[in-house]
């Protein structure tokens, strides 16, 4: 998940949770209005689903979490698009073949 385009998200990352899910922080655009709020996240779920199926992946689950910021890392000071989720930020993941 290099490049992933989607309307009102700015940035996000993909925090590891288990072998076999993860959570997608997404940091939204300012300024969106409510609709295009939800657009964008139920965009993101979908453009995930997708891909995971094409991966032959459906066994993978996930949650789209919104977030704030996406910080750096502190001791490179570089952005991480992948890392390990910590405790605080882990969330129960969604089942993806069920949703679809």
């Amino acid at each position: 998940i290099i490049e992933l385009f989607i309307p009102g998200v700015s940035r996000f990352q993909m925090r590891i949770t288990g072998e076999t899910h993860f959570d997608f922080a997404i940091r939204l655009e300012s300024g969106l209005a409510a609709a295009e709020h939800e657009n964008a996240i139920r965009n993101t779920e979908k453009r995930l689903r997708e891909m995971l199926i094409q991966k032959r992946m459906e066994n993978v689950k996930f949650n789209v979490v919104v977030v704030e910021d996406l910080p750096v890392n502190e001791k490179t000071g570089k952005f991480q698009l992948i890392v390990p989720a910590s405790p605080k930020t882990s969330t129960e993941p969604a089942d993806v073949a069920a949703v679809i």
